[in-house]
């Protein structure tokens, strides 16, 4: 039996490279977009959990947030203001990023309805699949009962929305 021809071997040499060349952009996009995927849904989980956590601190009358919060836009209320940075601070890797909503019941006593939305833009880390992300938001609403009121200045308030966000679902 005879081996393969040189002639025959030499015509080969560059098939697999060549596909090598076709499938490897598939393959680069296929593990960036996992990648990136994984990226929004830990954002949308920390979006969901920023908000049920600042609608349970606005549902037992935590209204008291650190100073060094930066709110887009005006919040006429100091005590909705310091919720609203409570949950920018306790909320990482969104935390400035987030833009938050509080609907304050008026008037706020217990039994009545507080809902706090929060929402950020999505962003690409590897850069390969930002065309998909481009003007789209991560957003959750959690509404809670007022179980504990306490005096004070309660109205609602809210951020900007980011870019390609809207308030229109938070009502």
């Amino acid at each position: 039996m005879r081996g393969i021809q040189p002639s025959a071997a030499r015509g080969q040499r560059g098939a697999s490279a060549v596909e090598f060349a076709i499938v490897l952009p598939v393959i680069a996009l296929m593990l960036f977009g996992i990648i990136d995927f994984g990226v929004v849904l830990n954002n949308q989980n920390t979006v969901r959990a920023a908000a049920r956590e600042g609608a349970r601190l606005g549902a037992v009358a935590q209204f008291t947030g650190g100073a060094g919060c930066t709110i887009v836009g005006t919040v006429s209320s100091t005590e909705t203001r310091g919720l609203m940075c409570l949950i920018k601070e306790r909320n990482h890797p969104i935390g400035e990023a987030a833009r938050v909503r509080v609907i304050v019941p008026s008037p706020y006593r217990a039994g009545e309805p507080l809902v706090v939305c929060v929402q950020t833009k999505m962003s690409s880390l590897t850069g390969f699949t930002s065309p998909f992300f481009e003007s789209k938001t991560v957003t959750a609403k959690t509404t809670m009962r007022v179980e504990r009121t306490s005096s004070g200045d309660f109205a609602s308030g809210q951020e900007t929305a980011p870019p390609g966000g809207s308030w229109t679902w938070c009502t």
